[in-house]
């Protein structure tokens, strides 16, 4: 059964990144919220021609952010997924998903997506430092000890996977516990991106290495 949480976590994002790739990924006029806005509209109206399967979906926006297109998932209860997505991977991504969740994934509208664009566009624009939004944990035990670690990291913090294992109290578990953080289909707010090999080392991201090398940097540089 997935658990449904409330979570208020730390994150800021420095303002006047120079990087190149994030001057490609997001005009510096848009906002976050702006997207909302103008996807939102429309959306309603999908939203009620599927009003009757939304047992069975979860429904979906896109929105940009300085690193790459957002695409989170939600449904009455709270935020299902909030990942990095490329328009070459989308497709394969998209049933993944579906597989993961067993729902349909419907671009529309849900009652939690404007507090999350908000929040999103304030925590890339540095004015907000935590989340406050529910979130629907899908996952084993294991996996929800594993991502529960995750959410006591300080924001600006890193731990190796040894130490994430050290706090499930099973020292043996490092390779489960970088595999449950592989899987944390909540990005951002759960901070899977704070955890790094023993070595310093950028080790395994699901959104890519070069995100979290900019996530772990501008969280440093902000704290």
């Amino acid at each position: 059964m997935p658990d449904k949480v409330s979570r208020e976590s730390s994150f800021k994002i420095p303002r006047g990144l120079s990087q190149p790739a994030l001057k490609a990924q997001l005009n510096p006029r848009t906002r976050i919220e702006n997207s909302f806005i103008i996807k939102g509209a429309c959306n309603m109206i999908i939203c009620k021609n599927e009003s009757n399967n939304r047992k069975n979906s979860i429904v979906t926006i896109e929105t940009p952010s300085p690193i790459g297109t957002i695409f989170a998932g939600g449904t009455d209860e709270g935020i299902y997924f909030i990942e990095f997505i490329d328009e070459e991977n989308k497709d394969n991504q998209v049933k993944k998903l579906e597989k993961i969740f067993r729902k349909r994934l419907v671009p529309g509208f849900c009652i939690h997506f404007e507090t999350l664009t908000k929040q999103l566009s304030e925590y890339f624009d540095g004015s907000r430092s935590q989340f406050n939004i529910p979130l629907v944990i899908n996952g084993t035990d294991f996996q929800k000890k594993a991502w529960k670690a995750l959410l006591a990291i300080p924001y600006g913090e890193t731990i190796f996977y040894q130490e994430q294992a050290i706090a499930l109290k099973n020292t043996k578990a490092v390779r489960a516990v970088a595999n449950a953080n592989r899987n944390n289909r909540i990005s951002i707010i759960i901070p899977c991106h704070r955890v790094i090999g023993k070595d310093g080392s950028m080790t395994g991201y699901a959104g890519g290495i070069w995100r979290k090398k900019l996530l772990l940097k501008l969280e440093n540089e902000n704290k």
